[in-house]
């Protein structure tokens, strides 16, 4: 397992480990000027790496529609929610960390393992929406907001080398993600240019189109009957160290990556397949997509 218990400023370029032995773990905090390179370079190894765990940064205004005459079922509202939300609000950091089956990470030719960090341009504090308690928390984190508007990536721009770099629409690429309705929500909002279809089973089409296989994290504690809680909870249930500050995207695809191998390992014997496809909270029934 990868470790470290301190982590440089934002500014820098790595963690830096504990005394552990382990290899500096390399974020690629991406700004507009590295965009080609980073994304380049991910292409390069996706034949070899294949699984890949990611991390968001977003906010959320819980938006959400007055219901005056209809009740309505706990997952439609929830469906309803999420639409709302990622149809209104903007992608702030993605985080990609890329392993193959068995957790190992890419050095990308240098002495460190290698995570991506990518910041976007659109977020602007003085003109579109947020709750403020997010931005407290994404500051403290953190994120400079500042930075990002002045130096950051045009989310339409990344959406085009993405649709070309061979990680989506790629049957041998697997993605793992927490919690991850909101994830890909964002992520085909990029990738289509679009609003979210209003329909569950239109969704999911889109889903199993460009990600065609995917591991939700919090739906797979679902079937390991001690363990509960969010992204850090279970970190700390599994003995999983944290690399670097929570709420930073690079951050927290990493740790989606430890995680996951150590839950596949530890609690399904390395072949968790029969849970894939499911995001948790929407369409599940008896552990199993129903759209």
């Amino acid at each position: 397992m990868y470790s470290s218990d301190e982590i440089n400023a934002p500014d820098d370029d790595y963690y830096e480990p504990n005394n552990s032995g382990v290899q500096r773990i390399s974020a690629a905090y991406a700004m507009k000027s590295e965009l080609f390179a980073r994304t380049d370079k991910m292409s390069s190894i996706v034949e070899i790496y294949g699984f890949w765990h990611s991390g968001f940064c977003y906010l959320l205004q819980f938006v959400s529609k007055k219901m005056s005459f209809v009740m309505k079922s706990d997952d439609v509202h929830i469906r309803e929610t999420l639409k709302l939300n990622v149809d209104l609000l903007k992608l702030i950091q993605l985080g990609l960390t890329f392993s193959d089956e068995n957790g190992n990470l890419p050095t990308c030719g240098t002495d460190k393992y290698c995570v991506w960090q990518f910041n976007f341009c659109n977020f602007n504090l003085n003109e579109d929406m947020y709750a403020p308690e997010s931005i407290e928390l994404l500051t403290h984190s953190g994120m400079d907001f500042k930075k990002n508007n002045e130096k950051g990536i045009d989310a339409r721009r990344f959406s085009e080398l993405l649709m070309t770099s061979g990680i989506v629409l790629n049957e041998n690429v697997v993605w793992v993600t927490f919690h991850s309705g909101y994830d890909f929500g964002y992520l085909l909002k990029l990738l289509t240019c679009k609003d979210l279809p209003d329909s569950q089973t239109k969704f999911f089409e889109l889903i199993n189109l460009y990600f065609p296989t995917i591991y939700d994290v919090k739906h797979l504690m679902r079937f390991c009957n001690s363990l509960h809680g969010g992204l850090n909870k279970l970190a700390e249930l599994l003995d999983v160290e944290r690399v670097g500050i929570s709420h930073q995207a690079g951050s927290d695809s990493l740790l989606t990556s430890f995680t996951f191998m150590k839950l596949k390992n530890n609690f399904f014997s390395g072949s968790p397949e029969k849970y894939a496809g499911v995001l948790y909270g929407l369409g599940i029934e008896d552990g199993h997509n129903s759209h």
